[in-house]
């Protein structure tokens, strides 16, 4: 069996999660459709971490999420260091060894709703 090797980026669908926001006054959700970005030769990898630690990465987002106010996920700065965030947080999840593969987190769809 001969593997293929992707170059370049490749991007893995995560999950769309919805979570109430930490403000005490409103009820507010966000809700983000993850992508996870990460290089062709990594692919494989990625995948099966990231299927086999789905519902660890789910509680690591939903707790991130809930600490957060609308004013910490308003606009360029807010979302961009969301991403971020949940980058470092999934390096941390799945490459104990400090050998970052994910090289960036993707929102398809990014909603605050009250």
């Amino acid at each position: 069996e001969v593997k293929v090797i992707k170059e370049g980026p490749v991007y893995l669908q995560f999950d769309r999660l919805t979570v109430n926001l930490n403000e005490p006054n409103l009820v507010r959700y966000l809700s983000v459709d993850i992508t996870v970005q990460t290089d062709g030769k990594y692919e494989e990898e990625v995948k099966t971490k990231m299927m086999e630690m789905k519902p660890v990465l789910k509680t690591f987002l939903t707790a991130h999420l809930a600490d957060k106010s609308i004013e910490d996920i308003r606009g360029r700065v807010g979302v961009n260091s969301l991403r971020r965030e949940i980058q470092d947080g999934f390096n941390a999840v799945l490459f104990k060894d400090g050998h970052e593969k994910i090289q960036d987190i993707l929102f398809e769809e990014y909603h605050v709703q009250q």
